[in-house]
């Protein structure tokens, strides 16, 4: 009876833990998929992912590219695509055509930070001027900047391209003498909202630098690159001495031809300044999934590496896809993953982790089409994750109406520089938020936004209070509002996870544009009016015309007006349009300023001088016999319109040398 019993007890266990294993591979939780099946699905995503950036390529008219995907611990697709050097027919190689990745370069920063961590050299939470020797950070409202801000993009610090980029290979402290050249200001509390910047990573950059008394190269590529054999991954500095490899051209597509691009290189390197290979790539993603234990970065405690770069530190609201240590958080389908993209003058390149899956991907292609990224990388989530139907419920209500009509207004990006003259180019980069009449937000791009889906007409949804979702796609924004509750920022859960800012009437474009165009022509007809009269009258009255009329008075008011209406009409020839604009789309300035960028922002200031001189002659010959009721008006609000334009100039930082 006692057997009897046991055989009984066994097949009820047995029973039991073959039920629980049925249950438990209905959630694919404790359940080890068969070889077979793991092969087969691996196969369909090499061959399906492979074909999809193939059709892209060819769709966007790009002349090369690679892939690099990794599934559960291993490569499974290092594939090229094309040509590196269309006019000397080299083909992409996966072991040795070097290519930048740009701000991806941000991540390598990241992650040596993260090691600093590990070791105990520094605190999340402490100022970064605890870490910095001579390079100080402004303080704003009594909030210092923390490395965690800093790694967030959450610093406060204002943007700048000015002599970012150089026509030549730059030196390894290059990116520490523009950083102390043109160190950044706060413009809003730390923590706030994502300011995204070039500063933060620079900073972090010069921290290591200050910490390891090693130069950021140096210490990337003794630390992180040769550790995980990324041997052909360094700053273009590094690799003219020790590797030797074959870059990749970047072109342009025009009149169906492909236009080489010159070389551009950046004074940035801890920012964008990085290059490496499809095969280096592949093996740092392994590391990102795995976390190698002879890398010693391994998760340790609570909160070690692998917490800091997949788990979010920073999200503005409930539910609304934020930053880690590293990487832009988004959630497609119902599933999240982490994203970070590099773009060069002539190139794009994506890192999509999903961690959960122990799935990467990387890739990279040779000329800037930031479309071809976002459409890929939607088909692929749609392929790999099945897409979630969204239904959303018309508010036609008048109290709807009325609630969403706080949003509606014109944005542009927060992230502009405050004190010099590109502040100017925030005009170029709006957003307009309008209430449809189903009840939803339709956002409207002027622009085309490199970094996120945001570009054209889209309508967003309220899913709850402050939080939207698009509705033909998963993707979100967010509002903000400032102390007095009006909302004042829109935050975008695309791409960098940009933010704007809601302008005021007097900042819109066709406002400054209308503006503008009164003062050109205002000022250009004086000119022509005053200049011909004055010429004409010289010459048929000669010497009597000397005596009877002000003759310094008219002269300056002709200056004036020749100053005023040349610097509006060589504005964007001298400080934006170069030689090679049209083909890199990269303004004069962010190569440097040069001499006639100097002398041109002379105008205003001469303009400024001369008005001064002129009200002094106006006051003068006020009460002569020469200047008629009609003429004092008219120079009188000359000298008044002269100012006005003066004011407006000042506030878009054009008056002075503002650089």
């Amino acid at each position: 009876m006692k057997f009897i019993n046991r055989n009984l007890v066994k097949t009820i266990i047995l029973f039991f833990l073959l039920m629980c294993k049925g249950l438990f591979s209905q959630n694919n939780t404790f359940y080890e998929i068969p070889m077979v099946e793991i092969e087969e699905r691996n196969e369909s995503l090499k061959s399906y992912t492979t074909s999809l950036f193939s059709k892209y390529m060819e769709k966007y008219k790009i002349p090369g590219g690679v892939i690099t995907i990794v599934k559960d611990g291993e490569v499974i697709v290092n594939n090229s695509f094309g040509y590196s050097d269309m006019e000397n027919l080299y083909k992409f190689d996966q072991e040795y055509t070097l290519f930048p990745i740009s701000h991806i370069s941000t991540l390598i920063t990241h992650i040596a930070i993260l090691q600093l961590y590990k070791k105990e050299i520094l605190d999340f939470y402490k100022p970064a001027n605890n870490y910095l020797q001579k390079l100080k950070l402004g303080v704003f409202e009594g909030k210092p900047i923390t490395i965690h801000d800093l790694l967030t993009h959450t610093d406060g610090l204002e943007d700048s391209q000015i002599e970012t980029k150089r026509n030549n290979p730059v030196k390894e402290s290059e990116f520490v003498r523009w950083l102390e050249k043109h160190k950044p200001r706060n413009f809003i509390l730390p923590g706030y909202i994502p300011t995204i910047n070039n500063f933060s990573a620079l900073i972090l950059g010069k921290v290591i630098e200050d910490l390891t008394n090693q130069s950021y190269d140096n210490y990337v590529y003794e630390n992180i690159f040769l550790p995980l054999r990324m041997e052909n991954t360094a700053s273009y500095t590094f690799q003219n001495t020790q590797i030797q490899n074959d870059y990749a051209k970047e072109y342009i597509y025009k009149k169906e031809k492909f236009i080489p691009l010159p070389t551009v290189y950046s004074n940035q390197l801890p920012y964008n300044g990085l290059y490496s290979t499809s095969t280096d790539m592949g093996r740092f993603i392994l590391f990102l999934l795995d976390m190698e234990e002879e890398f010693s970065l391994t998760e340790y405690g609570e909160y070690g590496i692998r917490y800091f770069l997949f788990n979010e530190q920073y999200s503005p609201t409930s539910g609304f896809p934020g930053t880690t240590y590293g990487f832009y958080t988004f959630v497609e389908n119902a599933e999240k993953y982490y994203c970070r993209e590099g773009r060069s003058v002539g190139g794009t390149s994506r890192v999509l982790l999903f961690p959960q899956n122990q799935l990467g991907i990387f890739f990279y292609y040779n000329r800037s089409e930031p479309t071809l990224a976002s459409e890929f990388t939607s088909k692929f989530i749609d392929y790999y994750f099945p897409k979630q139907e969204f239904t959303f419920q018309q508010g036609n209500s008048p109290n709807t109406h009325k609630r969403l009509q706080h949003f509606v207004g014109l944005y542009t990006h927060v992230q502009y520089p405050r004190n010099s003259f590109e502040k100017l180019f925030r005009l170029f980069t709006t957003i307009q938020v309008q209430l449809a009449s189903n009840g939803s937000l339709l956002l409207q791009s002027s622009h085309r936004e490199s970094n996120g889906d945001l570009q054209g007409k889209h309508h967003f949804a309220e899913i709850q209070p402050l939080l939207f979702r698009r509705l033909d796609k998963e993707s979100y924004i967010t509002f903000k509002k400032n102390d007095k509750g009006q909302v004042r920022y829109m935050l975008s859960a695309s791409g960098n996870h940009e933010v704007y800012q809601k302008l005021e009437w007097y900042e819109f474009p066709l406002v400054n544009l209308f503006v503008a165009l009164f003062f050109f022509i205002y000022f250009g007809s004086v000119f022509l009016l005053l200049g011909f009269g004055f010429f004409i009258q010289i010459y048929k009255y000669h010497k009597k015309y000397l005596l009877r009329y002000p003759l310094f008075l008219k002269i300056s008011i002709a200056l004036v007006a020749f100053l005023n209406t040349g610097f509006i009409t060589l504005f964007f020839p001298v400080v934006v349009y170069s030689q090679d604009f049209f083909k890199t789309n990269i303004p004069q300035y962010e190569f440097g300023l040069t001499k006639s960028m100097y002398c041109l922002f002379s105008f205003p200031l001469a303009s400024l001088l001369v008005n001064s001189f002129m009200i002094y002659l106006l006051l003068r010959h006020w009460q002569n016999f020469c200047l008629s009721m009609v003429r004092k008006i008219k120079y009188g609000l000359f000298v008044i319109l002269s100012y006005l334009y003066l004011i407006w100039l000042n506030y878009w930082n054009l008056l002075g040398y503002n650089f």
